[in-house]
């Protein structure tokens, strides 16, 4: 999640000189804006040869990505880590695949959100 951060003091005069005064942070929490993408062409072209997940409010990330046959294939772990389209050195073929990410936020850090969906992977015949 994106957040914002609102600050709220409250001042208080208690009489005889006395006065109270609290801060308090209220975080806003608003949708998180990061794309994963729906199709992969790992063929070395420059263009969309990787699955990788873009953000710029991410501070944790652990994808694991499943053949059609629910097999892992690979798991990324951080924003900066990619998938390429092999598993153990081998090409995998053109089909759907399957992830399940886990992510922390910069708004919420020790709160862990799950998500999940498929993609397709696209090889030259």
């Amino acid at each position: 999640m994106k957040c914002r951060v609102f600050i709220i003091a409250l001042f208080l005069s208690l009489g005889f000189g006395a006065k109270a005064q609290s801060l308090v942070d209220c975080k806003e929490n608003i949708p998180v804006d990061f794309l994963i993408p729906n199709v992969i062409t790992p063929n070395s072209d420059g263009k969309n040869d990787e699955f990788k997940v873009v953000s710029a409010n991410l501070i944790k990330l652990h994808v694991e990505i499943f053949d059609r046959w629910g097999i892992k294939v690979y798991t990324l772990n951080g924003t900066k880590d990619i998938w390429d389209g092999t598993a153990y050195g081998v090409l995998q073929s053109s089909g759907t695949y399957y992830y399940s990410a886990e992510y922390s936020t910069t708004c919420a850090p020790a709160v862990v959100m799950k998500t999940g969906g498929y993609f397709t992977l696209l090889r030259p015949n």
